[in-house]
């Protein structure tokens, strides 16, 4: 459930975070009273100088807030309701990026025919965006892509995206973009085998692809010469 916040001329939204609601989380209690509803709840929030979530009881209507930014000790939520997270919207420079609250940055998801380049090409119109391919380092980030790549899928069939990891410089041992290197994976089973489809080598470039069988997306290992799709983040905001 997103709800949208207008403190001055920032505009924000908030947004429900189910596993913080019966789990107890950072912060201090800012003010614990009953609201007519979660509307005006959030209203009490955006009127507090440091409240950056909720707590909203629909059965008793109290509302808590709560001030993350001031003490470090955990609150016990199971008294508290249904936690509702502030987030700011941001407004993506370069256009066609999305701003991805999740990871505060801006994406852009390549997509048609004529967009689709070598992995290098990619990298390099990411780059003339202030932002560069995709580095998807934590199960988090795999999941949130795994959600968008299938939507997408569902849309338009695209299988292939480009993402920032290679074994370029070093056979064998992929790094990301960054230089760091990969220690999560989600690489499809018999991955990474340094073969492309048409039975060529060399195949040093990470790629997400559809899997037909387990309809989802998986990394893996392909010539970095192809032209498929690709994801850019930017953090570029205006």
């Amino acid at each position: 459930m997103l709800l949208i916040l207008f403190s001055g001329k920032a505009e924000k939204f908030m947004v429900n975070i189910p596993e913080l609601d019966v789990s107890p989380v950072q912060g201090s209690i800012g003010k614990s009273t009953t609201a007519l509803g979660l509307i005006e709840c959030t209203f009490m929030c955006d009127s507090e100088e440091f409240c950056d979530a909720i707590y909203y009881n629909q059965s008793s209507s109290r509302c808590t807030t709560v001030h993350n930014q001031t003490d470090n000790y955990s609150i016990q939520t199971e008294l508290s309701g249904i936690y509702y997270k502030t987030k700011e919207v941001k407004t993506c420079l370069y256009e066609g990026y999305e701003y991805a609250w999740e990871l505060d940055v801006c994406l852009k998801f390549y997509i048609t025919t004529t967009e689709r380049l070598s992995w290098s090409y990619s990298r390099t119109r990411c780059q003339n965006e202030a932002g560069d391919l995709v580095v998807v380092d934590s199960e988090f980030k795999d999941k949130l892509f795994l959600l968008y790549l299938n939507h997408i899928h569902d849309m338009t069939s695209v299988q292939r995206w480009w993402i920032g990891g290679s074994d370029v410089l070093n056979e064998g041992q992929f790094e990301w973009i960054s230089g760091q290197n990969i220690t999560y994976t989600n690489w499809d089973p018999g991955q990474p085998d340094n073969a492309s489809n048409d039975g060529t080598t060399n195949a040093d470039c990470i790629q997400y692809f559809f899997r037909t069988i387990e309809q989802s997306f998986a990394w893996l290992d392909l010539r970095c010469d192809s032209n498929i799709s690709s994801i850019c983040e930017s953090r570029a905001f205006i």
